[in-house]
């Protein structure tokens, strides 16, 4: 049984023909694989099965559980079961760390609670991030080891205001697998999975209260966890997630001041410092 059927598609862009004729039956269940070279038309054929905005000018028709959903947008075709993944994720040009210091000061400035940056890899490895500028650096002084001193106080500026914001706040990461070369007992080498590694800088993941790995099937992974609740442990992510950590951080309560002497080059100070439980 066909679950899609396209029918004499044909498209063409800037006077060029990309699409031809093209029919095809889908059938349930079915894997199917389109090969061809750069520029054939395959990225075209999924953006047009898609319903992806500027490529709605085509000719034939296309069906697909028995309806014929040409006039659909993406939206409404998404609810019907239409899916694209996506050949590259989209990168944002120029998203530089002030940028993201001057966004958070913003929500702060309008007494936002909550705040989400989706994502941090773009500071990192996105187009203008802190990979790219240490590229530049490094190519104007000849040297990628001092190159990285330009770079850090930048990365170490975000981190800290991320820690010192007046706001809740959660960071998305993309992540990609990481590996390690071992040698076992016979002595031969061998590459081993080790989990997933966020695509940002090394030792991240330990700036976060929390820190949780979710996998192609959306369960969470609790692999750094100063809160207790979720540390190793494997869990699909609902509303009650956010009440156990929102009631774990309405559980601490202030003490009082505690007063301390304290000797510089000066000689003995007494200081009031503050603890939280």
């Amino acid at each position: 049984m066909s679950i899609l059927k396209v029918r004499n598609l044909k498209y063409q862009k800037n006077g060029r023909i990309i699409l031809n004729n093209i029919s095809l039956d889908i059938q349930k269940s079915g894997s199917y694989c389109i090969i061809g070279e750069n520029g054939a038309g395959k990225s075209t054929l999924a953006y047009i099965l898609m319903g992806v905005k500027g490529y709605s000018n085509y000719k034939g028709n296309i069906i697909f559980k028995n309806e014929n959903i040409n006039k659909l947008n993406i939206y409404k075709r998404a609810k019907k079961g239409i899916a694209l993944a996506w050949q590259e994720p989209a990168r944002f040009e120029g998203i530089t760390v002030q940028k993201y210091l001057d966004a958070l000061d913003m929500a702060e400035e309008y007494g936002i609670e909550f705040c989400i940056i989706d994502s941090s890899t773009h500071l990192w490895s996105g187009d203008g991030g802190l990979l790219e500028k240490h590229s530049e650096y490094a190519k104007k002084l000849g040297n990628s080891f001092t190159a990285w001193a330009k770079i850090t106080p930048m990365h170490n500026k975000f981190v800290s205001r991320m820690l010192e914001c007046d706001m809740h706040l959660i960071a998305t990461m993309r992540s990609k697998q990481e590996y390690v070369t071992e040698k076992n007992n016979n002595g031969r080498t061998s590459v081993r999975k080790v989990g997933l590694e966020p695509q940002q800088r090394k030792g991240m993941e330990y700036e976060f209260t929390v820190f949780l790995e979710i996998d192609d099937e959306h369960k969470a992974f609790g692999s750094k966890d100063r809160t207790s609740l979720f540390d190793q442990k494997t869990f699909i992510i609902t509303p009650d997630t956010g009440a156990e950590t929102m009631a774990w951080l309405l559980s601490g309560k202030t003490l009082a001041p505690k007063v301390v002497m304290t000797k510089d080059k000066f000689g003995y100070k007494e200081r009031n410092y503050s603890s939280f439980n």
